[in-house]
């Protein structure tokens, strides 16, 4: 049995104590810091503590990937540490904002403080979209298209739907109330703000066509139902907004004037600037998905699946994952995004269960078990990806390869997603649409391919060499007289504190066999 106790002290101690820990809380799978000194972090002692599979960086945050059994080691670190338990992470500590305003400012900083606001602002959503999501496919299960149980235009054909749609049209309130959480803004007011952009007489302003102006502005005729990135750019502009608004307005009027002067400085704001720019920009990322399907064709689909996984792995996958559900909610299927579904997940659990078979000690094993089952049940993706992928990249080739080939299977098939769902077993139900189960059958098919190409590969290549230390990468390369480039990249979790996700561009010329060791 794991002794919690110990991954618990192990971990503290390995970060800087108690005394370093600002504020920790956790998700799913990882125990979440934000730490007072991040100098003070041994990031190889993190990895080398019993119960941990990985340690990564997200933005300011420091993230221990634990795995399913991560409430316990939780529970334990606030025991140990004498540390106030959590519900949720805080995306607002003032000691985090004031060690964002020392260091300076660099373009990986912009990057990471735009991943940070992005994830902040959508993960919480993602219950909502799935449950939307979850009604669709029931009512594609029972309606006209597969079962026939449920007729169109019958009550309960109506409520399905409106319910269904629901949950993808209103998530510009959704993203408000995170935003504002994220950002810091008045979370009633947000929501307020969301509520205009989306009456039905805006509606009818921009069905009309005719032109509008917001205090004499030109309005940009546009709808908002379904966005996402109008409300994230809005939320942030108005938490500045109130910040000044609350400085220069007396306290005992700051209940009359604030939330008033607020709503009427952002209307013009929203409507006339930060709103358009922010559908522009879904429209931007649309048209470009739409170019990958059109261009590049089932390659291009296929290479969107196999390089997902390491975009999981780095924080990058979340603002796909988000264009995939806003596709989704517009159009009603998506065709390019979550094509890979399938063969993505059943590669995924054909590496847990392909290094449960191959493992040669009981650590091994267990590990292998744990990742098999969290990603075929549960649907969680974190245990197999830093438990395993990370750190025996062969098998990351092998799950790249087994979702590539099955993604251009299905991608050939026109296979296409109607619903949302966890990357568990059950995937392959949000193919169910359309007007036969051909799609359904092509979907299955896909993630067939994808789980049998990549235990195949690991069967008989074998998932550790024995010459791989699962803390370091080895890159191994056949040199020719005529000089090239190798390019190295580094995953935060396995690099060292001066390796943080940064490539390292190596030139040789040689006519011999170079090993390099990290």
């Amino acid at each position: 049995m794991a002794d919690y106790k110990k991954t618990a002290e192990g971990v503290l101690a390995a970060i800087g104590g108690a005394a370093n820990v600002a504020f920790a809380t956790h998700c799913v799978t990882r125990l979440r810091f934000n730490l007072a000194d991040q100098a003070l972090v041994d990031r190889d002692a993190v990895r080398a503590v019993p119960g941990v599979l990985g340690e990564q960086y997200s933005g300011e945050q420091y993230q221990v990937i634990i795995g399913p059994t991560v409430t316990h080691v939780y529970n334990e670190v606030c025991e140990v540490g004498g540390i106030e338990h959590q519900a949720a992470v805080d995306e607002n500590l003032d000691s985090q904002s004031t060690e964002a305003e020392k260091q300076p400012l660099t373009p990986a900083r912009v990057g990471n403080a735009i991943l940070d606001a992005l994830t902040g602002c959508l993960t919480p959503v993602i219950p909502m979209l799935v449950a939307g999501g979850l009604v669709k496919l029931i009512l594609m299960i029972l309606g006209p298209s597969a079962l026939g149980l449920v007729q169109e235009g019958s009550d309960l054909f109506k409520l399905l739907t409106f319910v269904g749609d629901a949950g993808f049209y209103f998530l510009p309130m959704a993203v408000a109330y995170t935003g504002s959480k994220k950002f810091g803004s008045n979370t009633v007011i947000s929501v307020f703000i969301a509520g205009i952009m989306l009456h039905p007489t805006m509606a009818e302003i921009v069905a009309a066509g005719k032109p509008f102006t917001v205090y004499g502005i030109p309005m940009w005729l546009t709808t908002y139902g379904s966005t996402v990135f109008p409300m994230i750019l809005i939320t942030a502009v108005q938490a500045q907004v109130e910040k000044l608004l609350n400085r220069i307005i007396p306290d005992q009027v700051h209940l009359l004037f604030v939330p008033v002067l607020t709503v009427l400085a952002m209307t013009p704001v929203a409507l006339c600037v930060l709103g358009p720019c922010g559908a522009i920009m879904g429209v931007a990322i649309e048209s470009a998905l739409m170019w990958v399907h059109d261009v590049l064709g089932p390659v291009g689909i296929a290479l969107i699946g196999a390089l997902f996984m390491p975009l999981v792995a780095t924080g990058m996958h979340l603002p796909i994952i988000v264009l995939g559900m806003s596709t989704l909610a517009t159009q009603g299927y998506e065709n390019v995004i979550f094509v890979m579904g399938a063969a993505s997940t059943f590669a995924s659990i054909a590496c847990g269960l392909g290094f449960l078979i191959k493992a040669k000690t009981a650590e091994d094993r267990e590990l292998g078990l744990s990742c098999f089952i969290t990603q075929a049940l549960v649907g969680v993706g974190e245990p197999t990806i830093f438990g395993i992928l990370l750190r025996y990249p062969r098998v990351l080739a092998y799950q790249a390869i087994g979702t590539f080939v099955g993604t251009l299977y299905a991608a050939i098939m026109g296979v296409t997603c109607y619903a949302p769902l966890y990357t568990n077993f059950t995937v392959v139900l949000e193919f169910i649409g359309g007007d036969s189960m051909a799609n359904f059958v092509h979907a299955c098919i896909s993630g067939g391919i994808g789980f049998v190409v990549t235990l195949a590969l690991i069967m008989i290549l074998g998932a550790v060499p024995s010459y791989v230390n699962p803390n370091s990468w080895l890159v191994s390369c056949p040199t020719s007289s005529v000089a090239f480039n190798v390019i190295l990249w580094y995953p935060s979790s396995m690099s060292e504190k001066s390796m943080k996700s940064t490539p390292s561009i190596l030139t040789f010329t040689s006519n011999t066999d170079v090993s390099f060791t990290f």
